[in-house]
């Protein structure tokens, strides 16, 4: 026909069909198909009546209602309710009630199913025998009906199944049963409950206003809204104020601040910026007489220390935990304190000899005889840890601490808040402080209490020294501590394998570590171990100039250095006991428990340790949260390597952990047996 190549067959039968008008069937069978001339389309004229009933007998569409000639299909009306597909071969079967449907389902059949483009329709009428311009409905004798009562032709001939509850007919047995779910589920739904629809927002809104419509018309009526207020006479001495009116500001009240030691400012802005000769005893003078006002202002008085049997004290304390209004106080006052009262309610005091504790640690405590440290490295250069303190920080660790047990002056955190609320004159004093790199005297007196640990009570090497420090002092150690911690972390000078102490909780990342370390065990079908150091007397036993050594090393200035030895220079404390306490012992060594700075003190202290085991290893090899301290190892030679390596680091400052209830070891196999 032309000159035309396509690469596939189905590229020629599109070619053949657009170009040439000419449909060719999937099996190569083609259907001449001429193009229809203009009075072919359904738009054209009518056919004149001397052709018209020829054109029926020609198309066949006098026994049938639907005709395929070429590629135009042509309908017969009115429709029968069954209509057979065109094509000869082909058993399919529409049924329908609206001809329309039937029409698109026709030539969809015809283009999926038979491969057949049709290029037109023709709509032919059996009554008048014309052919249909138009729409078929708008055609005279089809006004009474598109659809016939009468089915097909062949219709006799075939199989039907009727439906018994509305008379549909079915093809096939399962077209039938399809058909029957349709009444199954409308019974279903009219036996059930009624599905109620909820108004829509819109539907809602008009609801409302036809509600309030009525409400907005009409006179208001002369009914109170309220009751009447009762008559009362107003005496000629009170003069009523008048209320304010809407633009007025009703002022606010400005409550003074408190007096207690509001007097001191002065005297402290005078050290801080005038050049005074003796600055320092002048700052513990002014720190008396701050104490004193405090002592006198809430009324506290010295405590009295009895030396005889407290057994009727501790009943006494028992009945006043009967009290509901008492536990409600001390709950109020310290809330672990209240609980712990509660929970353990047996107050185990030491009941160890005043000479033989006072012999105990004044021998712990003493200057160590051979005090030697370690090399370190050069420290490196690093900005200074604490230059000033601020009065939002001052606050910031006065609402944070807790109503914990005074120091000596029995000035508590709750009176501060009260006398100081705003810390300007903590921060005075804080800061005279750090210009001196020196406190008073008073700051480096403490009161010491034993806390049972476990095994003899007998033995004093069991109980806990913890020192109780006067609160001013603790409030500053707690701002030096926050300044320390800050520039730790800045500078990233702590090693990662020390979890304790630190601004955020390590116990999960640690116990992360050893849950991986023993699934690599099973994992890997290998052995692994794992061994727990308990050092006795950590924090007792490390010398100062370990301390100031280990913060040289790591880069602290000499100014914050300075301030430290100071703060352990001629301190002293009293430990108490059942009979009374000791006269005061010096501490020459170790660090005080119960002062804030000494959890990141004694990091600081063991922190090259943590390293040199550490090493350049990915794999931790060492864990630590403080003085508690874990070794992982995935042979035995190499904890066993570890751990001299260990106690050989550790006895370098004056630690000990030899004893063998010091080391737990725990072996894990990964192969099962």
């Amino acid at each position: 026909l032309c000159a035309t190549i396509c690469k596939t067959a189905k590229g020629l039968r599109v070619h053949r069909q657009a170009a040439h008008k000419i449909s060719v069937r999937k099996d190569g069978n083609s259907r001449a198909n001429p193009a229809p001339s203009p009075d072919q389309c359904s738009n054209s004229d009518p056919t004149p009546l001397k052709d018209a009933l020829p054109a029926l007998t020609e198309n066949n569409l006098t026994s049938k209602s639907v005709v395929l000639k070429g590629n135009i299909i042509k309908f017969a009306f009115p429709l029968p309710r069954s209509i057979h597909c065109p094509e000869s071969k082909c058993n399919k079967v529409f049924h329908t009630s609206k001809w329309y449907t039937t029409n698109n389902s026709v030539k969809r059949h015809l283009a999926i199913y038979h491969r057949i483009q049709l290029a037109g329709v023709e709509y032919w009428c059996t009554i008048c025998k014309r052919r249909i311009s138009g729409k078929p409905a708008s055609h005279p004798c089809l006004l009474n009906g598109m659809m016939s009562s009468q089915a097909a032709s062949d219709d006799t001939n075939r199989t039907t199944w009727v439906c018994t509850v509305c008379g549909f007919r079915a093809s096939s047995k399962v077209g039938l049963d399809v058909h029957g779910r349709i009444h199954k589920r409308e019974s279903l739904a009219s036996k059930g409950t009624p599905i109620v629809s909820l108004p829509t927002p819109k539907q809602r809104k008009q609801l409302r206003k036809k509600k309030i419509a009525p409400l907005l018309v009409g006179s208001p009526g002369d009914l109170p809204l309220d009751r009447p207020l009762p008559d009362f006479q107003v005496p000629a001495d009170i003069v009523q104020e008048v209320a304010p009116g809407p633009t007025t500001e009703i002022p606010l009240i400005d409550l003074p601040p408190p007096n207690i030691i509001e007097s001191f400012i002065d005297p402290l802005d005078a050290l801080i910026s005038e050049d005074i000769d003796d600055r320092l005893r002048l700052l513990e003078v002014i720190n008396n007489d701050i104490t004193t006002a405090l002592q006198h202002h809430f009324h506290l008085k010295k405590r009295q220390v009895s030396t005889s049997n407290t057994g009727s004290s501790r009943n006494d304390k028992l009945n006043k935990l009967k009290d509901p209004q008492t536990i409600q106080k001390a709950y109020a006052w310290n809330r672990r304190k209240c609980i712990r009262d509660l929970v353990e309610s047996n107050d185990t005091r030491c009941s160890v000899h005043i000479d033989d504790i006072y012999s105990h640690f004044s021998s712990t405590w003493a200057a160590p005889t051979i005090d030697s440290s370690p090399s370190f490295p050069d420290p490196p250069e690093l900005p200074p840890i604490a230059e000033s303190f601020t009065e939002d920080l001052v606050c910031e660790c006065l609402k944070a601490a807790e109503n914990t047990a005074p120091g000596p002056d029995l000035v508590a955190y709750k009176h501060w808040r009260e006398a100081d609320p705003k810390g300007r004159i903590l921060t005075r004093l804080f800061n005279i402080c750090l210009s001196l790199k020196k406190v008073p005297a008073s700051w480096k007196q403490s009161e010491t209490v034993l806390i049972h640990k476990k095994g003899d009570l007998m033995d004093l090497s069991n109980w806990r020294p913890i020192a109780l420090s006067n609160t001013v002092y603790k409030l500053f150690s707690k701002c030096l501590t926050r300044k320390l911690l800050d520039w730790c972390s800045a500078n990233q000078t702590l090693s990662s394998c020390q979890k304790g102490f630190t601004p955020f909780d390590g116990v999960l990342e640690h116990n992360f570590v050893i849950a991986q370390h023993l699934e690599d065990a099973h994992r890997l079908k290998r052995d692994s171990f794992a061994c727990w150091i308990d050092i006795s007397n950590a924090f007792g036993s490390i010398p100062h100039s370990i301390l100031w050594s280990s913060l040289k090393a790591m880069g602290a200035d000499m100014d914050f250095i300075s301030l430290c030895q100071d703060i352990y220079k001629d301190s002293n404390t009293s430990v108490l006991g059942l009979d009374g306490k000791t006269p005061p012992i010096p501490l020459k060594n170790g660090i005080k428990q119960g002062c804030p700075m000494s959890g990141i003190l004694f990091d600081i202290a063991i922190d090259h340790v943590l390293r040199l085991i550490q090493g350049d290893e990915d794999r931790k090899k060492i864990l630590a949260f403080a003085d508690d301290i874990v070794l992982l190892a995935n042979t035995e030679q190499e904890m066993q390597d570890n751990i001299i390596a260990l106690s050989h680091l550790l006895e370098d400052i004056h630690l000990k952990c030899l004893e063998p209830s010091s080391f737990t070891v725990a072996p894990f196999a990964g192969v099962a047996s």
